[in-house]
C-alpha cells in the first residue's frame, strides 16, 4: 500500500520500507568468513577494541586495591587471557554469535566497595593488600557465576526471552550502547589533541571516503580502525617526543602521553596467568550478594548485546534457549575469572558489537581469531603491554563510533513495531527515559553523598541497589518488560503494535529452519540435547491409561504401548502436561511436525469407533500424572516406577544436564576441590 505520492501527477508512489528479519548489506554472516588475511587483520582490531576496556577497569580498580604497575600489567595479561578463552566458549559452545567476551563495568561498584572495606585497613605493604583484596573478589566472582550458571543452564532466562517482544527490546538494546556515553566524548575530551583527531578520522576513512572512491571501498571500511589509531598514535608520539606537555599537568600528561602508562617496563616478557595466582580465595556473604547483583547486571546488558550482534551478523533473531545458554556461558566466563584473580566479571562486548555494523563483517570465525590474539599477547606481556599503552582518548573516540552502532541497532528493532501506536508511544518513550534519568540520580547522589541514594546499615544490600539502578540497559529493560507485559495485554492490536508476531517463529529453535545454521552447536552435538535447541523432551503418562505424550522431539515418532528407541535420546524431561485432545484410553499417537506451530504436536488416532466413544469428557479433562521414566534414561530402567515427589527431582536433575551444564558444575567444582 502507498503511504504517499508524487506531485503534479508523476506517479511516483512511495512505499514503505520492507521488514528484514535478517540485516541487508553485510559482507559475511555469522557462518561465513573472509580470507585469511582480512580476517586475520579484521581479528586484529577487535583485539585493539576490547583492549581499550581491560586498560580502563584495570586503571580503575588497581590502585585502590594498593597495586602499581607491575600488578596493573599482571591484571590487564590477566583479563587477556581469560577473556581469549571466555571468547572461544562462547562463540563454540554459547550463542556461537560472533561476541567477544570481556570485562564488565557493571562489576566495577562491588569491587570498589570491597577494596576500600576497613578489613584490609589492617595491611600495610601495597602488594600484600592488593593480594587480600583480589582473593576477596576472586570469592565473590565464583559466588556469583553460579548465580548466571543456574539462570542460564536451568532455563529461568529463556522464559524471560519467550516474552521479549520488540517493544520491550528497543529501550534495553539501545541503551546497552548508549548507557556507556560517559566513556565516549567525556573521555575524549581529557585530550582533545589526540582524541578529536582519531574521531574525525575514523569517520572520513568509514564513511566519507568509501561514498567517493567507488573502487577498494572496502578496505576503507574494514580496517578503518587499525587504519586511523595506527595514524594519530604516531602523532601522539610525535607530540610526546617534542615535548608538547612537557609542561602540562600530571593529569593530562597522563591522558596524552604515550610514555607514561608504565605497562612497557613492569609487564614481564614472557607469564602464563594461572589459577588461584594471587592465593586462595576469601568469601564474605555481603560482597557475593553484591557481586550477584552485578551478575545480574551483566546478564542483561549482554542480551542486548547477544541481539545487536545477531542483527550484525545477518543472523535470524536468537531463539531463547539459545540466549539462555549464552548466559550459561558466560557465568563459566565468571567463574573463570573468579579462579584465575581476573579482578572482573564477564560480559559480552558492546564495542566490538559495534565494530561487527562498522566492518560488516560478523563472522564467527573472525571473532576466535581475536580470541587467539588475546592469549597470544597475554603470555607475551612485553608485546602486550605496547598495545595496551595506546592513549585512553584514542580508544574514546573509537568508542564514540562503535557505540552509537549498538544504539542504531536497538532503534532498528522499532520496523517490527507499529509507530503509530499511543500504547508504543508510552512504553517506548518513557523506558527510555528512566533509563537514562534513574541512573543518572543514582550516580550523581553517589559522586556529591559519597554514597547513594539508599544507605542503610547493610552495606552489601546498599550496592545491590546501587548496582543495579545505575544501569541504564537494566532500568530500561524492567520498565519496558513489566510495561509491555501489563499493559492493555487483553487487546487484540496489542500483539501486532508490539512487534511479537515477528519474533513468535523463533520462540523455539526448531521453528524456524535457519536457526540451525546460525545457532546449532558444532560437532553435531545438537544431536546430544533435546527440542529447543537445548530443551529436553517433555514427557508424560495418561493417567489411567498407556499413552505416552512426547513433546519438542526433533523428528517425528509413533508412540504406543510399544514405545520405539532412539539411540540419540540419552534423556527425558518429564512434566505434567494437560491436553483435552488425549484421551486416558488412547491407544496409539502419531506426533508429527506441525509447519505453523511448534513444538510438536500430538494427534490421536483411535483403533475405532468404540474407542472414541469411551472417551467422555470427564476423562479427557482428567489432569496426566507422574508414573514412568523409560528405559531410555540414563538414571532408570525399564518400567521404573517413580513417586511424583521423586519425579519432580529427577525433572531438577535432568533439566541440568541441559547444554553440558552438569558436567561444566561437576567440573568446576572438582578443579576447585583439587585446587583447594
Amino acid at each position: 500500500m502507498a503511504v504517499g505520492g508524487g506531485g503534479g501527477g508523476g506517479g511516483s508512489e512511495f512505499h514503505p520500507h520492507p521488514v528484514k528479519e535478517q540485516l541487508p548489506g553485510i559482507d559475511f554472516c555469522v557462518s561465513s568468513s573472509p580470507n585469511w588475511p582480512e580476517a586475520i587483520l579484521v581479528g586484529f582490531q577487535h583485539y585493539l577494541v576490547v583492549i581499550g576496556s581491560i586498560v580502563i577497569i584495570s586503571t580503575i580498580i588497581v590502585p585502590l586495591m594498593g597495586g602499581g604497575n607491575a600488578e596493573k600489567a599482571e591484571l590487564i595479561n590477566t583479563f587477556l587471557f581469560v577473556a581469549g578463552i571466555n571468547t572461544l566458549l562462547q562463540t563454540a559452545f554459547g550463542t556461537r554469535l560472533p561476541v567477544v567476551t570481556g570485562p564488565s563495568y557493571a562489576f566495577i561498584i562491588p569491587i570498589i566497595s570491597i577494596a576500600l572495606s576497613r578489613r584490609f585497613s589492617d595491611y600495610v605493604e601495597p602488594h600484600e593488600r592488593f593480594r587480600q583484596i583480589m582473593r576477596a573478589i576472586q570469592g565473590a566472582l565464583i559466588v556469583s557465576s553460579f548465580f548466571q550458571m543456574v539462570v542460564g543452564f536451568f532455563g529461568f532466562w529463556r522464559i524471560f526471552a519467550r516474552f521479549l517482544s520488540p517493544l520491550a527490546a528497543v529501550p534495553f538494546v539501545t541503551l546497552t550502547g548508549l548507557g556507556l556515553f560517559v566513556l565516549g566524548f567525556p573521555q575524549l575530551a581529557k585530550c582533545i589533541e589526540v582524541g578529536l583527531p582519531e574521531l574525525i578520522i575514523l569517520i572520513v576513512l568509514s564513511q566519507y571516503i568509501p561514498s567517493v572512491l567507488k573502487s577498494n571501498k572496502v578496505i576503507f571500511v574494514r580496517f578503518a580502525v587499525v587504519l586511523s589509531v595506527v595514524i594519530v598514535w604516531v602523532y601522539a608520539e610525535i607530540l610526546t617526543i617534542a615535548g608538547a606537555y612537557n609542561r602540562r599537568s600530571v593529569k593530562t600528561q597522563l591522558s596524552c602521553r604515550t610514555d607514561r602508562s608504565g605497562l612497557i617496563s613492569a609487564a614481564p616478557w614472557i607469564r602464563v596467568p594461572y589459577p588461584f595466582q594471587w592465593g586462595r580465595p576469601t568469601f564474605n556473604a555481603g560482597d557475593a550478594f553484591a557481586m550477584m547483583a552485578s551478575g545480574f547486571v551483566a546478564i542483561v546488558e549482554s542480551t542486548g548485546t547477544f541481539i545487536a550482534a545477531a542483527r550484525y551478523g545477518s543472523a535470524t533473531h536468537v531463539p531463547p534457549s539459545v540466549l539462555s545458554r549464552g548466559v550459561g556461558w558466560q557465568g563459566i566466563g565468571t567463574f573463570l575469572d573468579g579462579i584465575f584473580g581476573a579482578g572482573s566479571g564477564s560480559t559480552a562486548s558492546v564495542e566490538n558489537a559495534g565494530l561487527l555494523g562498522l566492518t560488516r563483517i560478523g563472522s564467527r570465525r573472525v571473532v576466535q581469531i581475536a580470541a587467539g590474539f588475546m592469549i597470544f599477547f597475554s603470555v607475551l606481556g612485553k608485546f602486550g603491554a605496547v598495545i595496551a599503552s595506546i592513549p585512553l582518548p584514542i580508544v574514546a573516540a573509537l568508542y564514540c563510533v562503535l557505540f552509537a552502532y549498538v544504539v542504531s541497532a536497538g532503534l532498528a528493532l522499532l520496523q517490527f513495531c507499529n509507530l503509530n501506536s499511543f500504547r508504543l508511544k508510552f512504553i517506548l518513550g518513557f523506558s527510555l527515559f528512566m533509563g537514562l534519568s534513574v541512573p543518572q540520580y543514582f550516580n550523581e547522589y553517589l559522586l556529591i553523598a559519597g554514597q547513594g541514594p539508599v544507605h542503610t546499615r547493610s552495606i552489601w544490600f546498599n550496592n545491590i541497589v546501587q548496582v543495579i539502578f545505575s544501569s541504564p540497559a537494566t532500568v530500561a529493560a524492567i520498565v519496558a518488560f513489566l510495561l509491555d507485559s501489563t499493559l492493555s495485554r487483553g487487546h487484540d492490536s496489542t500483539r501486532r503494535d508490539s512487534g511479537r508476531h515477528w519474533w513468535e517463529k523463533f520462540r523455539y529453535f526448531n521453528q524456524d529452519t535457519r536457526s540451525a545454521e546460525f545457532y546449532a552447536l558444532p560437532w553435531n552435538l545438537n544431536s546430544g540435547f533435546w527440542g529447543d535447541g537445548g530443551l529436553m523432551m517433555v514427557a508424560g503418562w495418561v493417567d489411567g491409561g498407556s499413552g505416552l505424550i512426547i513433546d519438542g522431539a526433533a523428528e517425528s515418532w509413533v508412540v504406543d504401548d510399544d514405545v520405539q528407541r532412539s539411540t540419540s535420546l540419552t534423556a527425558i524431561k518429564i512434566e505434567l502436561r494437560h491436553s483435552s485432545s488425549i484421551g486416558p484410553r488412547a491407544t496409539s499417537s502419531l506426533m508429527k511436525r506441525d509447519s505453523d506451530s511448534s513444538p510438536l504436536i500430538l494427534e490421536n488416532y483411535p483403533d475405532d469407533d468404540e474407542d472414541c466413544d469411551r472417551h467422555s469428557s470427564k476423562d479427557r479433562d482428567r489432569p496426566f500424572s507422574w508414573y514412568n521414566f523409560h528405559s531410555w534414561c540414563p538414571f532408570f530402567g525399564d518400567d521404573s516406577r517413580v513417586s511424583p515427589y521423586s519425579s519432580r527431582i529427577s525433572l531438577c536433575l535432568l533439566f541440568v544436564l541441559q547444554d553440558l551444564g552438569f558436567f561444566w558444575l561437576c567440573a568446576f567444582w572438582g578443579i576447585w576441590f583439587v585446587f583447594l
